[in-house]
């Protein structure tokens, strides 16, 4: 059967042009612009006028060549690939389920059209196993609480247009690995009345959470507005500080955040945004979605490791001495990443699954121990190291699969080799017993002598 590549959509009245992949499998939409704004920083709005027909065969936002400026505002879309074969459907009621990826990149880099994120392997192994998905990649390079914004207002394009590209606006499930799970995370835990009730009905998180933000109070955001507006010349004094970001090139607002010693910005806290106690034991756990899949890698503190790598071994042999009688080894830096790796992420996941677990949530944990073969970092699994398992887009050599049964942990071992664990055996498991016997001020102190020790983290 051939494959059309065209579709008409009902709701948005165009006929999109989109590519079909794996000789017809898929068919993919790329550029799906769902929001616009008219300067910067304002608010976006969705797009509801569109023409009579739509080339959607060429992503709208990719790197420009050296020595052109990036457009600021052609940002707000969506690659969504689709089965062919339910695009050819002739039953109308058939719907698919919906995956939407929240792609990460310290929420200032990657695209959704990157090579690693590419979803048409994705969607062509659902129709292999039978169980046919519709996938989208939203925009994750977005800052500030407005990005947040942003991807909302996509959520709500794809509850109101998905049903036209066959996919069931009431089984979506929202999910993104590094600032892409920051992101996920935030959009579960926003205030009740910010209308993210029935955008989506399950998470899935890996290998970051809120907690490597080190979230700060709005007021910390508003002497850092000032001191960022000082630095690009403007008079704080007499104009207040407002509005530097909006009419301040772009490159000199990063680059003065940068120069203050910023990877990304932390959030702040204005009391508007989050449900009160998100972040606390206990806290009420948001009753409108069903289910919950949480992860890390087991080496995700290799984010970290440009900072750490900086540190002069004696600052960090002092700061582990001050939290007890700890025995330090000569592999210092690499022991400090796991020790952020475990308390930032690892720990930080498992306590989440805890609390979602307690509100009697459905939950299931992964922890990713598969070593990258080709990488730097002594063979390990480092942060972002299962993208290339989950889409497909690059083979492991010597790859096996065997599936895990209830109470099994599978193992990964070098050069693809696997093999069958149990919880009480995995490293990570034991770190998590360590972390869970010591108080949240004992946790605070730890992370604060620590990380004292590279600045912001």
């Amino acid at each position: 059967m051939t494959i059309s590549p065209v579709l008409e959509h009902p709701i948005l009245e165009s006929c999109l042009g989109g590519v079909p992949l794996h000789s017809g499998r898929v068919v993919q939409f790329r550029g799906m612009k769902f929001g616009e704004f008219v300067e910067r920083n304002a608010k976006s709005t969705m797009v509801e006028l569109c023409p009579a027909e739509i080339d959607c065969t060429e992503n709208r936002r990719k790197g420009a060549p050296v020595g052109l400026t990036q457009g600021k505002f052609e940002c707000l879309n969506l690659v969504i690939t689709v089965p062919g074969s339910a695009l050819n459907s002739s039953d109308a009621e058939e719907v698919l389920p919906v995956f939407i990826r929240i792609h990460g990149g310290a929420n200032k880099w990657i695209s959704s059209s990157a090579p690693l994120i590419d979803m048409a392997n994705f969607v062509s192994r659902s129709v292999d196993i039978g169980i046919l998905i519709v996938g989208g990649v939203l925009p994750g390079s977005l800052s500030a609480y407005g990005g947040f914004l942003d991807q909302r207002l996509a959520l709500k394009w794809v509850r109101k247009h998905i049903c036209g590209f066959r996919g069931d606006p009431d089984m979506v499930t929202v999910g993104g690995n590094s600032a892409g799970s920051f992101a996920a995370e935030i959009h579960l835990n926003v205030m009740p009345g910010s209308n993210s009730k029935g955008l989506f009905n399950r998470a899935a998180m890996q290998s970051v959470t809120l907690r490597v933000s080190n979230s700060q109070p709005q007021s910390w955001g508003i002497d850092l507005s000032e001191k960022i507006a000082k630095k690009l010349g403007a008079d704080v004094e007499k104009e207040g500080w407002e509005g530097v970001p909006k009419t301040a090139p772009a490159r000199d607002v990063v680059a003065a955040i940068e120069k203050d010693g910023f990877d990304f910005l932390p959030l702040t806290e204005d009391g508007g945004y989050f449900t009160k106690g998100w972040g606390e034991a206990g806290a009420a756990v948001s009753e409108w979605y069903d289910a919950l899949l949480i992860g890390d890698a087991d080496f995700d503190g290799s984010i970290f490791i440009l900072r750490v790598r900086l540190v002069p071994p004696e600052d960090l042999i002092a700061a582990f001495r001050s939290l007890g009688s700890l025995p330090v080894t000569k592999s210092i830096h690499d022991g400090t990443l796991q020790f952020l790796s475990d308390l930032l992420i690892s720990f930080s996941s498992r306590h989440i699954a805890t609390t979602r677990r307690s509100g009697n949530k459905e939950v299931c944990e992964n922890n990713y121990d598969r070593p990258n073969p080709w990488g730097p970092q002594n063979r390990r699994a480092h942060h972002t190291a299962e993208m290339p398992s989950l889409f497909g887009n690059y083979a492991f050599p010597g790859e096996t699969h065997e599936a895990a049964t209830e109470g099994e942990a599978m193992g990964y071992g070098p050069a693809g080799r696997v093999g069958v664990g149990w919880k009480k055996d995995m490293r990570k498991v034991r770190a998590w017993e360590v972390m869970e016997g010591l108080s949240k001020a004992e946790l605070v102190r730890a992370y604060d002598i620590v990380g004292g020790c590279m600045g912001h983290l």
